[in-house]
């Protein structure tokens, strides 16, 4: 009630803002109870941690709280934190650049893509990217944090049994739009290029782009790509490839400058989209 941090995030609140925040973590000599602020706040949802365990009787796979974060109640005895989500995730290292894919031998070096991590600030990136889908799905609820934070702590796994250290539980993210009722805003399956990279691209025996696609359902892929003179000069049969975010590299050999077309056809549709290859 007197971090000014914590003030501002109730302020936010009252004036519409959802707020997420992390619980903060604990190690050594930082008590279980020490969170951060603004977690601390009434209206803030503070987000919790859990890990994966083997149960010793069933053999099941289950969540149970992990003691690096940091639990409630807070100092004046309410109930923290609101919701829990995994604590440690696999996240993009900061060391690895896409530009080294068109380095000499880049595919060999050893700097991963991913990394592993761990913290409350990942668990609380789950929740926050619910409450984000939730506001796309329901934009008429902008402005209204209290419809938000009561579907997120409905869809919580423990939402009949609160407690300190995980609070209403991990939220479902179906469980909570579907508690808000008929989606406002219903989207449409479809295919779809991403944004191709690196474009422009300067020839080179090394030059490699990444050809970003999104599938909407499990289907057969073709990449094949033309010259400004409508003249096939590349194909590959990619194959059987399942739904979701995918790629293809493609090596550009001795192409020469010039603007060419990308065409990514499937069982029932052509993604199309250009890349521009300088000298």
């Amino acid at each position: 009630r007197t971090a000014l941090i914590t003030i501002a995030a109730e302020s936010a609140y009252a004036r519409g803002v959802i707020v997420v925040n992390a619980m903060g973590n604990v190690s050594g000599d930082v008590p279980e109870t020490s969170i951060v602020a603004p977690a601390d706040g009434e209206h803030v949802l503070s987000i919790g941690g859990v890990e994966m365990e083997i149960d010793s009787t069933s053999g099941d796979t289950v969540w149970v709280w992990c003691s690096e974060a940091a639990a409630g109640p807070t100092a004046d005895g309410r109930r923290k934190p609101d919701l829990a989500a995994p604590y440690y995730a696999q996240v993009v290292n900061p060391e690895w650049r896409t530009e080294f894919l068109n380095l000499p031998g880049g595919d060999t070096l050893s700097i991963p893509h991913y990394i592993s991590g761990g913290g409350t600030s990942f668990s609380t990136l789950y929740v926050a990217g619910i409450a984000a889908l939730l506001l796309e799905a329901f934009p008429s609820l902008k402005g209204k944090p209290d419809s938000i934070r009561l579907a997120l702590l409905s869809a919580g796994s423990r939402h009949s049994l609160p407690d300190y250290r995980v609070g209403y539980g991990i939220p479902d993210a179906l469980s909570a739009l579907n508690f808000l009722g008929e989606p406002e805003v219903v989207y449409k399956k479809k295919n779809y290029i991403l944004h191709i990279y690196p474009n422009p691209v300067r020839i080179s025996e090394n030059s490699v782009i990444t050809i970003p696609f999104v599938l909407d359902d499990n289907d057969y892929v073709q990449l094949k790509v033309y010259d400004s003179g409508g003249k096939l000069v590349y194909y590959k049969d990619v194959g059987f490839t399942l739904a979701g975010r995918n790629y293809i590299k493609w090596v550009l050999g001795d192409l020469r400058p010039g603007v060419y077309t990308i065409i990514i056809s499937t069982g029932f549709t052509r993604l199309r989209s250009r890349i521009f290859v300088l000298k």
